[in-house]
């Protein structure tokens, strides 16, 4: 694991200010809280990313053929493991 530094930049100061701004402008329409709520939602979908080829999601169901990764405890197959320890 490597340490992530991350410093302000100019893009960032730049990104606030434009922000700020169309609170501002908004807040004067009155339509604040749909300017807060669609620029959070955009804020979370342009920072989603991709994941690399090859890689499993930790959600089976994207997966192909439904796979899951390497390690959780499943349901199914820790009843299993319990039937098989108590001899049934």
């Amino acid at each position: 694991w490597g340490r992530v530094v991350r410093t302000w930049s100019i893009r960032h100061t730049l990104a606030l200010v434009l922000w700020t701004a169309g609170m501002v402008l908004f807040f004067y329409l009155d339509f604040t809280l749909v300017y807060v709520i669609v620029t959070a939602l955009l804020g979370i979908f342009l920072n989603l990313g991709t994941r690399q080829p090859g890689t499993k999601s930790a959600y089976s169901v994207f997966n192909k053929g439904c796979e899951p990764i390497a390690g959780p405890a499943q349901t199914g197959t820790s009843d299993l493991g319990l039937l098989a320890m108590q001899g049934m």
